[in-house]
């Protein structure tokens, strides 16, 4: 169903209840329309969450009313060694870190439990292309919210809770040109030391990694292409 259809319907939808009310309803699939019709209802309600709360992240440097703690106590149910919500947390630790960090500011640990399945199934399906489509990981690293990822507290699968950790090195990657480069290595934009890497396989070119401003990443990621 496309938006304009949606906008259709919900326009008319007293109008097409009155036309079913006289018309054979018998040979229609009312199992499927019911089942389209749940599912529609899931993905809104969780597209609305989604939508919300990456409004609210774009919105503020800092997330009102502790907000960001959301996210320890989340991490800590997803690696904990527990029966509580167990299907949920095999689901979870499946998410890449950037989708699993936005979904502990979706939901309270109690909220994200209680979830409808047909709902928390969409989330789940669903959110690393929202995360991704949507920018997020943009918004992501910051103060708040890295000290309750990174705070002072012991997950119980410690081994899992590190292989989402790694996760935070992954990122977008642009192709950039050597006058780029040039520019980096010229300007005033660097942060922190500078590395090379002289790999062990000899197949595998030397390389240098350099960390530069937010405000030049924010830069070239509007101005070149998008490789991974």
């Amino acid at each position: 169903m496309s938006y304009r259809l949606l906008e259709t319907f919900l326009r008319d939808s007293e109008k097409i209840r009155t036309e079913i009310w006289h018309q054979d309803v018998l040979a229609l699939d009312i199992g499927g329309i019911v089942q389209s019709l749940s599912q529609l209802q899931a993905q809104l309600e969780v597209q609305k969450t989604l939508l919300s709360t990456a409004k609210l992240l774009q919105q503020h440097k800092h997330l009102p009313n502790q907000h960001a703690t959301r996210v320890k106590h989340f991490i800590k149910f997803v690696f904990e060694k527990t029966n509580r919500g167990h299907k949920q947390q095999a689901r979870l630790r499946a998410l890449e870190f950037n989708a699993l960090t936005f979904c502990g500011l979706l939901y309270t640990v109690r909220e994200l439990l209680e979830l409808p399945a047909i709902q928390f199934d969409f989330l789940v399906e669903n959110l690393p292309d929202f995360v991704r489509r949507q920018r997020i990981s943009r918004h992501l690293y910051r103060d708040d919210i890295n000290k309750a990822v990174y705070g002072k507290f012991a997950p119980e699968d410690g081994n899992l809770f590190k292989e989402y950790l790694k996760g935070s090195l992954n990122g977008d990657v642009y192709e950039l040109t050597v006058d780029d480069a040039r520019t980096i290595a010229t300007g005033d934009q660097i942060r922190g030391k500078i590395y090379m890497t002289d790999p062990h396989d000899i197949k595998s070119s030397p390389f240098i990694t350099v960390s530069i401003s937010k405000e030049m990443s924010e830069w070239f990621a509007t101005q070149r292409p998008q490789m991974m």
